[in-house]
């Protein structure tokens, strides 16, 4: 997962990403995730709460 605190924060991103070789990636969209909120609001809120858990395990391992 990258890009989450450009998601999260709707800020633009802080890093790019660069693969060495052919990779497929997804692409979470604002509009997409504002409509899932709308239709699958437990999805949604399973979405947020796993990047954010992620977002914290990192943020968490920067003053080691």
């Amino acid at each position: 997962v990258f890009g989450e605190v450009a998601f999260l924060g709707q800020i633009e991103r802080t890093a790019d990403a660069i693969t060495e070789e052919s990779t497929e990636a997804l692409s979470l969209q604002t509009d997409s995730i504002k409509r899932l909120s709308r239709f699958l609001p437990g999805t949604a809120t399973k979405l947020y709460f796993n990047l954010s858990r992620i977002l914290a395990k990192r943020l968490g391992g920067t003053g080691k």
